[in-house]
């Protein structure tokens, strides 16, 4: 995925993100109680930083016009 966005002072930003892997799987705790279950998200609206429905890791590069 590649989208192109503008910073507030007017220069354009290039974001690029590959390599996503899907989470099937996870446990941990936080203070010694379950986190829960795996879910799918809803989307916020925020656009280009709105998280994958579906967990996963992936990486993301940014590069900024001086």
């Amino acid at each position: 995925m590649h989208a192109v966005g503008r910073l507030r002072d007017g220069r354009r930003e290039h974001h690029c993100a590959r390599g996503e892997r899907v989470i099937t799987a996870v446990s941990g705790t936080y203070t010694g109680r379950p986190l829960g279950n795996l879910t799918d998200l809803t989307a916020c609206g925020f656009g280009f930083s709105d998280p994958p429905r579906r967990p996963a890791v992936g990486e993301m590069t940014a590069l900024r016009q001086r």
